[in-house]
């Protein structure tokens, strides 16, 4: 799952901020195309952390959905301080205080190591007075591998069950309600030797209302401090439960199971578990790696049946008894915990909140054979993928990365630096040359405690993967040069490669931000359990192990583990196929196919022949034009802040503040130059004519020598066609693969660029440290300008330039293939925007493109060409009508920004002889349709016929009584089983809703989710994904959508239990007292106001206000609202809730305050539960008139039948024609911005 989608609160600014910018980017019905897995929070501070990709990756690993379940609890909640003063608690030690801390220069947080006394349970905590997220973490140092034999699955079906109430909390849904008032969230993840529970609240201030409600539920209760926040305590007191006492109901059991078998459902079509269970499968069966971690409803029962399960839960409760009764004690948890309180009274928190969580069991670990034998290794395995993809994955058994000579020396350091390096000369750049290579990385791939496995893995164009024989073999070369260069004790040059290393990682750890709390705090837990496990100093945890002196023997040694009698090679091939005969010498077309058991991967293999063994093993010649990379010359060395220039009162006022900038007749005033800065001072406006703004602001708040450029250039003509969008696409591809070498070294040295294609225009962003951003904008600029030109010129003179054309159009075209093979889930949101929105290219106008692409005949068909994409982009980009918006922030005065700004200027438009700024009427504008009500469907679709008395009546009819209009399709994938639906309910639109409609929506969506999902998920078991949130489609549409996929209940039962449960979620509503209406507003409000974490955060949130004031004319519209978030909290704010009277987050000190972050709306907590029910009445219950609602419908292939059955009847829409049809009769919604109105 992509634990991202299920965060309200922590996205909720993202959304306000993406309800300006990001619907009106690509997501205008154009498919985003899937990355790579990404790992789940190991930055944010923790700078040196396992290089384990598969341990911390949410496909890898077994997450549980997150549980806003909402409500209130059903049993009366506990206190939330301590029953005991903490002087009275055994007393703990502290194993490593603040000051011994190795800390990054910029952080301000404390710290403190301490063992509880009543139970040795090691704790990290952290006090950051300046968070507004309180976090905390356990860590579990037992996983998969701890399941028994008989029961597949069982840890992480353990690490469900601990959410389902405990003995002092005895209620399933007490913990997700709780933080849910409290704007937090939880999650958990199961990993192979380790399971890992976090949660965060975002309290509001709101102390005394919460104090006073959990004293007088019992006044036995007494406080642990004043300054420890009762969102924390109270959340910490629940958490510690799980530890403790939980409960591990049987019909809690019975609905779990259902969910995690949903889960493993889930996953069954999707590649990266597809791949990961085979590796695991085929590994040695008496190593625990080989067991089947997800675990489904089969093996947790024992072949249970669903549908009579008595005695297989009551079989299984037991089970999950003893697992907690042998793992989960102090000995194996690590407790992490981040707060705004001192870190003595988080020591006092936690000290009441685990006191009980029994001490250490002493067990003795089974020993272990060797995950990977001499028979698993010396493979070469071929596997058919479900999306087209062409990767060989190179995989060398290696010792575990805690061995003590890797900790000490860090060698896979430079080796997997070498391998993958991307300079010319380089493996990358050669197979890069040949047309070859679409990607390339190396590095640690999976870790246990006993072995790791080093991976090289490449993404190969379809000639690569036709080539692959010769790839291996220059693979191979490679590692053997890399080989020499390490056997010959008379260079210095690994050993310089080495010292690069390390001094980037040093630059890198004393710039490095702190983050966001909660992935910092289950990213602590889970390193505080490698650095205990391992005997180093907690003290080192921020920074990790350090590299020592360079050393060769260990380089050596490590080297001697990448030969291929010590490799698994996999080769992940669509075009394989049952009947494929390949004759390669890397190819198993000799071996049977066979099925994986778990997820039904197809794949045969074969034992590495000993003739090629010995020919990649001693390379009879290395290819001469590979050759190892120079030493980087672009390690910045100049970290000086502008905020810090001596006796900046001298500076020139407009180098600190904006210059008068005339629009319109009117002006700009400068601001005071000696002001403080802070994160409330937006950025300046410092340019503003010839179809030109720009934007500076100069950072004293993060105080990190970095500055960012983002430049967006708005042009009619990208999404003028699907032609024209689909060229400019592949221009995007060619440009980063040119860039590619030129640039390595400076993005390994902490620079960045992207370049992006959206339906307005191009957008680009350059970042890094600010010595280096002039040379990079001048370079990535300069070669855009130059590679328009080459395109321009024709394959002739430009044959190489004109394969990596070819190379992005064939790779361009199974992006856009593998797009139909999206989950259920993704297609229904797709669809839904599809219909939705008034101007949209559909996947198959972009597939209608490529006809011809790869064939013979493609020339006489049409086809696109590289002269053709160069015209379209020189007029998209630099020689057309066009409007720029820049800004740059970070660590850069005005000046310097100015000269940033001159040089695009000089590069892109100078020149230009066509460039015209682009006028009102010709910027692009995207709008979204309204969904008919049921009367208005009623008019639209053809009326049935019905025999009465023997007279034909004519009667119009709509699908359901609540949802008129379904758009009903089925999975491309015919393996694909699971079903989906996207209910979307219009709201209205941006400008009709204003603030104070936008911002009761958010609160609704907040309240809703839990509820969904407690119903939903929880207890009806209709699927594991189930989902409610808030959406913006083009123009500013806003609606409320609920989505749910299910592997067992068909699309039109799940719309009926959709139904019921938004009368559920109204009867909630009416219940709720005022008091619980205004906590679950200040969650909204606390979600609103968090503030940013890093300067990145702070640039991407003022860049996505100024792109959203792109779309609009008029001066009105066309400014950004820099407040807009403030006055939307501002809204839910009422005055008889303790937030009337707090500060400002953002307030200074005694001498400098700023304005409140918000205004108060006066409005008390009952006139806002009217105003939500009057919504909800208005656009969301079923009996409402003026109720606009769609349903998008996607069947799996086992209920392809019912899709049939449905074809042609009233209100369903069964193809992309029968959309557009129905568009036609569609008025739009307004788009104009709710922040323009008077």
């Amino acid at each position: 799952m992509t634990s991202s989608q299920f965060k309200p609160l922590r996205l909720l600014r993202g959304l306000l901020y993406g309800m300006l910018a990001a619907s009106k980017g690509s997501s205008f019905a154009i498919r985003t195309f899937p990355n790579s897995p990404s790992a789940v929070g190991l930055t944010n501070g923790l700078h040196s952390m396992k290089s384990n990709s598969f341990e911390k990756i949410g496909s890898w690993a077994f997450m549980k959905e997150k549980k806003f379940r909402g409500g209130s609890s059903s049993n009366s909640e506990s206190s939330l301080h301590s029953t005991i003063s903490p002087a009275t608690v055994t007393a703990s030690q502290i194993v490593s205080d603040d000051s011994e801390f190795i800390k990054p220069q910029l952080d301000t947080r404390s710290y403190r190591v301490i063992s509880l006394g009543t139970n040795n349970l090691t704790c990290l905590l952290i006090s950051d007075p300046m968070s507004d997220v309180e976090s905390g973490s356990v860590h579990v140092h037992a996983g998969h591998f701890e399941d028994p034999n008989h029961r597949p699955g069982l840890a992480h079906f353990h690490e469900h069950m601990l959410f389902m109430g405990t003995e002092k909390y005895d209620g399933e849904n007490d913990f997700e309600a709780y933080l849910s008032r409290n704007g937090g969230y939880s999650n958990a993840y199961t990993d192979m030797e380790d399971t890992n529970y976090y949660f965060a609240v975002a309290p509001l201030n709101n102390e005394e209302n919460d104090q006073n409600a959990e004293l007088n539920e019992n006044n036995q209760q007494q406080r642990v401090n004043e300054a420890t926040s009762s969102s924390l305590a109270g959340a910490l007191d629940r958490f510690g439960q799980f530890f403790v006492s939980p409960l591990f109901r049987e019909d809690a059991i019975d609905r779990e199971l259902r969910a995690v078998d949903s889960e493993y459902n889930n996953a069954l079509g999707q590649d990266n578990w597809r791949s990961y269970q085979l590796l695991k499968s085929e590994c040695n069966p008496d190593h625990p790696f080989h067991k089947f971690g997800c675990g489904n409803y089969y093996t947790l029962t024992n072949g249970g049946d669903m549908n009579d399960n008595s005695q297989s839960v009551a079989n299984l409760r037991p089970d999950l008894v003893k697992f907690w009764e042998d793992h989960y004690h102090s000995g194996n948890l690590k407790l992490s915990v981040l707060g705004r309180a001192s870190l003595d009274n988080l020591q006092a928190t936690v000290e009441q909140s685990f006191a009980d969580v029994r001490p250490p069991v002493v067990t003795s670990s089974p020993s272990r054979v060797a995950a990977f034998g001499p028979s698993q290794l010396g493979i070469l395995r071929e596997v058919v993928p479900v999306k087209e993809t062409r990767t060989i994955r190179l995989s060398f058994l290696t010792p575990s990365m805690d061995d003590e000579e890797i900790r000490k020396y860090h060698p896979s350091d430079v080796i997997s630096h070498l391998l993958g390096h991307e300079s010319p000369g380089s493996l990358h750049a050669l197979l890069n040359d040949l047309g070859y290579l679409n990607g390339l990385s190396s590095g640690t791939s999976l870790g246990a405690s006993d072995f790791s496995m080093f991976g090289v893995s490449l993404a190969l164009t379809p000639k690569g993967m036709e080539k692959r024989d010769e790839v291996l073999d220059l693979v191979f070369q490679w590692i053997a040069l890399i080989r020499k260069e390490a056997n010959n004790d008379t260079s210095q040059l690994l050993s310089k490669f080495h010292d690069e290393i390390c001094q980037m990682n040093e630059v890198g750890f004393r710039f490095s931000e702190n983050g966001d709390p909660t992935s910092f705090c289950s990213s602590a837990a889970d390193k505080l359990t490698s650095i205990i496990n391992v005997g180093d100093d907690p003290a080192t945890l921020l920074r990790g192990s350090k590299a020592e002196a360079f050393s060769r023997d260990a380089v050596q040694d490590f080297m001697g583990f990448l030969r291929p009698e010590n490799a698994l090679i996999t080769v992940n091939d669509s075009g394989l196929s049952s009947t494929s005969t390949d004759k390669s010498e890397t190819s198993a077309a000799t071996s049977e196919w066979k099925e994986e058991k778990w997820y039904g991967a197809k794949y045969r293999q074969i034992v590495i022949a000993s003739d090629v063994m010995e020919k990649w093993n001693q390379p009879p010649a290395i290819d001469p034009l590979l050759k190892l990379p120079d030493l980087n010359k672009f390690i910045p060395s100049d970290f000086s802040l502008r905020c810090e220039d001596d006796d900046l009162s001298k500076v020139k006022a407009d180098e600190l503040s904006p210059t008068v900038v005339k629009t319109a007749g009117n002006s700009h005033s400068s601001i005071d130059a000696d002001k403080k800065d802070n994160q409330r001072d937006p950025p300046n406006k410092v340019v503003d004519q010839n179809g030109l703004r720009v934007w500076t602001k100069m950072d004293r708040t993060f105080r990190v020598p970095k500055t960012s450029f983002a430049v967006s250039i708005t042009s009619p003509k990208v999404y003028q066609t699907p032609r024209t969008i689909t060229l400019c696409r592949l221009f995007e591809k060619v440009l980063g693969d040119d860039l590619n070498s030129l640039l390595y070294d400076a993005m390994s040295t902490g620079s960045s660029y992207s370049i992006s294609v959206t339906p307005s225009g191009f957008r680009y962003m350059l970042g890094g440290y600010s010595e280096k951003i002039p040379d990079l904008l001048n370079t990535v600029t300069s070669r855009i300008v130059s590679l328009i030109g080459e395109m321009k010129e024709g394959k002739e003179l430009h044959p190489d330039l004109h394969s990596k054309f070819q190379k992005a159009t064939i790779n361009l075209l199974r992006q856009t293939k593998n797009c139909q093979l999206d989950s259920p889930l993704e297609t229904a949101n797709y669809n839904g925007r599809v219909l939705i929105e008034e101007s949209v290219w559909h996947l198959d106008n972009y597939l209608d493109e490529f006809v011809g692409v790869g064939s013979d005949d493609s020339q006489d068909r049409d086809s696109m060409t590289m002269e053709e994409c160069a015209i379209v982009v020189e007029e998209s980009i630099m020689n057309g009508r066009l409007a720029t918006e820049a800004l740059v922030m970070g660590n850069i005065r005005n000046e310097g920004a100015l000269e940033l700004v001159e040089v695009l200027q000089k590069i892109l438009f100078e020149n230009s002889p066509n460039y015209r700024p682009l006028s009102p009427d010709e910027n692009p504008s995207f709008r979204s349709l309204k969904l008919p009500t049921k009367e208005e469907a009623k008019i639209i679709f053809p009326p049935s016929a019905a025999v009465t008395n023997g007279v034909k009546d004519m009667i119009l009819e709509t699908p359901s009584a609540g949802i008129p209009t379904i758009y009903q399709s089925v999975a491309v994938n015919e393996n694909e089983n699971n079903n989906a639906i996207e209910i979307t309910m219009q709201t209205g639109c941006e400008s009709q809703l204003g603030y104070e409609g936008i911002a009761i929506l958010q609160l609704i969506s907040h309240m809703a989710y839990p509820s969904a999902f407690n119903q939903l998920r929880t207890k009806e078991q209709l699927g594991y994904i189930v989902s409610c949130f808030l959406k913006s489609t083009a123009g500013g549409a806003i609606a409320l959508c609920v989505d749910i996929q299910s592997a067992t209940t068909l699309p039109e039962v799940l719309e009926e239990r959709f139904e019921a449960w938004l009368v559920l979620f109204r009867e909630e509503l009416e219940m709720m007292t005022p008091e619980v209406i205004a906590m679950e507003a200040e969650a909204v409000i606390a979600g609103m106001q968090e503030r940013d974490q890093t300067l990145s955060q702070e640039i991407s949130r003022y860049w996505g206000e100024i792109l959203g004031t792109q779309e609009y004319v008029g001066e009105k519209f066309s400014e950004p609202d820099f407040d807009r978030i403030d006055k939307l909290a501002g809204v839910l704010m009422c005055d008889n809730s303790a937030s009337m009277s707090t500060p400002s987050k953002y307030d200074g000190d005694s001498s400098e305050k700023s304005k409140p972050i918000s205004q108060p709306s006066k409005k008390t907590a009952l006139d806002l539960k009217h105003q939500i029910i009057d919504i909800f009445d208005k656009y969301l219950a079923i009996s409402s008139q003026d109720r606009r609602v769609l349903s998008a419908r996607v069947y799996g292939h086992t209920s392809k039948e019912m899709f049939e059955n449905n074809i042609g009847k009233p209100g369903f829409l069964s193809s992309y024609d029968d959309v557009r049809q129905f568009k036609q009769y569609l008025s739009s919604w307004p788009n104009a911005p709710y922040w323009g109105q008077p």
